[in-house]
């Protein structure tokens, strides 16, 4: 279906598709470390705001846009790896997506836009996607975009040599892209790929092919070259990126409302673990932008007339802890949560409720399965199965075998419960002994092993944890193929069940969602059954700005801040 060419009207998705170790604690004992700081979230009142797709113009007897300054943007955390073809981390996608355009954006939940691509026409069984692009856009390099650039995208993310991150899952079935003309690429899927278009949004920016072949992989990784508005200027690993406006920028998506380069001469992009830190540095004007506002901030903030706080929901996979069900290449032995007993054991002895209440305060709501209530796919059946129930936690570690043993851990053939936790240093601490406390309240040995980013990528490459995070924004209950899939890009739990891939197959091959739901219903209520993890918390994007700074947009996802429009009124 062709793009109209009023392009202030969106197309919608039915038009398109028809190691740190720190001590055990117990509950008590981590409760009573977080009352006071759970009773001062408790006492705050957000009144954050949604944030629409934004319009860029003057308000009546305001001040008028104005080109100038640089943006400075305090993230919590990045990847060592800046091409999009390569990273899993949603904070690099927020970067790269200024660098690296998509084909087309999504502004709106399942509503899209067009980025590189001008105009589309999908058929009717949703293998072939046809795109027309803009013509006259130039890459960084000064070479020229057209559809041997995005063929040449494409190809690489599926290429054997190619070490791609989550890209590879979102293209699903690929098959090939043929170069109809120099601005004609038509993508054809192995089978129907109804989610498509749910993609193109995050990981699929395009690059350029002269870039990659002159860089080399490996060069390019840190040095990535698109079409956007910012230019790659330099990365200093754990203190900041830089971009720059790319001046010859004249080919902006309809939804900006506007075109020409930036007003914006260059973002800055902090990298600040400390959220106090963050916090601090906003309220001071050292940074203008934060992101992830921790909760017990957000009072201050609110009081702050020079600051707004900027929240909105975000759909996709939810907090999640996935637990391992393989084997650990450093025991060579089962990981524990391979034992189904004791998954199920797990879920019920996580206080999800509690742990969102206490550690994300009004930044979240608890998540009972593994994707949002926001999803039209969402099955509530699902996500009634596990509640907080420690004494079913133990009922069922007794009836498998696990017995007390000394100090409270439970033993079965002279091994202990041991649980080990691997999450990123400096950042998932709180939550990660919140969970530790419940489980070790019900017998296991919970340890927490906090790691930078390239030990727990090998942590999780050799399978050795029982358990590790995950967290995605996603539009479409596609979304569940990333965890649930065998060869799902976010299945760390390794779980492999041929029933559930079939559904998840047969569902993306459709294009009606009343067709569609049923099988996704299925799949959500066989992996709680089969307690591949332990969904938490559903995150709402709580951002924080300097008063001064305007224009900003969030996507669709709630997982993106675009600063093309962003100007600052000083």
């Amino acid at each position: 279906m062709r793009k109209p060419d009023d392009h202030d009207q969106p197309l919608t998705l039915d038009q398109v598709t028809r190691g740190m170790q720190f001590r055990r604690l117990n509950r008590r004992e981590f409760l009573a470390f977080v009352s006071a700081g759970a009773a001062a979230a408790a006492a705050t009142s957000v009144t954050g705001r949604l944030l629409p797709l934004q319009r860029v113009t003057a308000a009546p007897g305001g001040p008028a846009p104005k080109a100038g300054g640089t943006l400075v943007y305090a993230v919590v955390s990045v990847d060592d790896r800046f091409d999009p073809a390569a990273t899993t981390f949603t904070s690099v996608r927020q970067i790269t997506a200024h660098v690296c355009e998509p084909l087309v954006w999504e502004l709106g939940p399942g509503r899209y836009y067009p980025a590189l691509a001008e105009s589309w026409t999908v058929s009717p069984d949703a293998t072939t996607f046809t795109f027309k692009l803009k013509q006259g856009v130039r890459f960084h390099d000064g070479t020229p975009f057209n559809a041997e650039a995005v063929k040449f995208t494409m190809d690489r993310i599926v290429s054997p040599t190619m070490i791609a991150g989550a890209a590879r899952g979102n293209l699903g079935p690929y098959e090939r892209t043929d170069v109809v003309d120099e601005y004609t690429a038509r993508i054809v899927m192995r089978r129907g790929y109804a989610p498509f278009f749910g993609y193109l949004n995050g990981y699929l920016g395009i690059v350029s092919p002269t870039a990659v072949r002159t860089m080399g992989d490996a060069k390019f990784l840190f040095n990535p070259v698109g079409t956007g508005p910012f230019v790659w200027r330099e990365f200093v690993p754990n203190d900041h990126i830089t971009l720059v406006k790319n001046p010859n920028y004249n080919w902006a998506s309809s939804g900006f409302s506007r075109n020409g380069p930036a007003y914006l001469d260059a973002v800055i992009i902090k990298i600040v673990p400390e959220s106090t830190v963050r916090v601090g540095a906003l309220r001071t004007g050292e940074v203008h932008f934060i992101e992830s506002v921790d909760p017990l901030g957000l009072r201050a903030l609110q009081r702050n007339r020079g600051i707004v706080v900027i929240q909105q929901e975000q759909n996709g996979i939810p907090h999640s802890l996935l637990l391992n069900m393989s084997t650990r290449t450093d025991t060579g032995k089962p990981a524990r949560t391979a034992e189904l007993a004791v998954r199920q054991a797990a879920c019920f002895a996580v206080d999800r409720a509690g742990l969102t209440k206490t550690i994300y305060g009004e930044t979240g709501k608890p998540a009972w399965n593994f994707i949002s209530p926001l999803s039209w796919g969402y099955d509530r059946v699902a996500a009634g199965m596990f509640k907080y129930d420690p004494a079913r936690a133990k009922q069922i570690l007794d009836e498998a075998g696990w017995k007390v043993g000394r100090g409270g851990v439970r033993e079965k053939g002279g091994e202990r419960l041991t649980f080990d936790l691997v999450f990123r240093a400096r950042r998932d601490e709180p939550r990660s002994e919140y969970i530790q406390a419940n489980l070790n309240d019900v017998g296991f040995d919970c340890r927490l092993l906090a790691l930078e980013v390239a030990a727990q990528r090998t942590a999780i490459l050799g399978r050795n944890y029982e358990g590790v995070y995950t967290w995605d924004p996603q539009s479409d209950p596609d979304m569940l193929r990333e965890v649930a899939y065998t060869r799902g890009i976010y299945n760390r739990s390794f779980y492999s069940n041929p029933q559930v891939d079939k559904w998840l197959d047969d569902a993306m091959g459709l294009v009606s969602q009343a067709a569609r739901k049923p099988l996704y219903s299925n799949v959500q209520r066989q992996i709680m059954r089969d307690a591949i993890g332990i969904p938490f918390t559903h995150s709402l994007m709580t951002h924080a700005k300097r008063a001064e700074v305007m224009g900003e947009t969030v996507d669709g996802l709630g997982a993106t801040t675009i600063w093309y429009n962003i100007w600052l009124n000083k």
